[in-house]
């Protein structure tokens, strides 16, 4: 083949390769198809959904504690303050004195639950009931035996009360000890000491006093129940 004839067959090959696209060195960007964006969207709602629960029942446990608290306030403002004082009341066998003393307005006798001093042991203490600033209520005060001690208000009612004792069989009286025929009652403890209406004598609270009919023993007696000599 002659020189001529092989330029012309190189000429074809040229024209070809100046044909195919040249590479700019660009990646093309491939965006998010109808279906992936609403996957998307779906797991957003789902997880936004779980949040909006949590954080709804995050605020229901807020609301139910606050509510607690308001309420056992409410309930420590109207003499359960006196539930765990009364309910400790105790005995003491040493002295002449009755163990507890009260009237409608008054009580004084001895607990095992002080409200100012709780691991003190049986200690004295006294309760009085007197006008709140408006005239028309009644406050609870706790008198601390503690020498020179200042009253403390336990409780407040939006009524007038005064206190009412309750024997074991039932009978009620504005005073302790009770007095029978035969004289001062020998049970030292009421069943229940009891706060009602001034007016209409209607129950607001009542105190239940486990150690309720326990008797101070007879001058002279033996507390092992025998009277031989040891």
């Amino acid at each position: 083949m002659s020189a001529t004839g092989r330029s012309n067959a190189r000429i074809p090959q040229r024209a070809a390769r100046k044909s195919l696209p040249v590479s700019t060195g660009r990646k093309r960007v491939r965006g998010l198809t109808l279906i992936e964006l609403l996957v998307s969207l779906t797991i957003m709602a789902f997880v936004m959904t779980l949040v909006s629960q949590a954080v709804f029942q995050v605020g229901q446990i807020v609301r139910v504690a606050d509510e607690s608290v308001v309420h056992l306030a409410a309930r420590w403002s109207r003499g359960w303050a006196a539930s765990t004082l009364l309910a400790n009341l105790a005995a003491p066998r040493e002295g002449k004195l009755a163990p507890m003393t009260g009237s409608t307005t008054e009580l004084a006798g001895y607990s095992t639950a002080p409200v100012d001093a709780p691991d003190a042991g049986v200690q004295p203490f006294g309760l009085r009931l007197r006008n709140d600033a408006s005239g028309n209520g009644s406050e609870l005060l706790y008198l601390p035996a503690r020498p020179a001690a200042q009253p403390i208000v336990i409780a407040h009612w939006p009524v007038r009360v005064e206190f009412r004792y309750r024997a074991a069989d039932g009978l009620r009286s504005d005073r302790w000890p009770t007095w029978t025929r035969s004289g001062r009652d020998t049970v030292l403890l009421p069943a229940a000491v009891e706060l009602t209406e001034s007016t209409d004598g209607a129950l607001v609270m009542a105190f239940a006093v486990p150690a309720a009919g326990a008797r101070q023993a007879d001058e002279g007696s033996n507390p092992f129940g025998s009277t031989d000599n040891p």
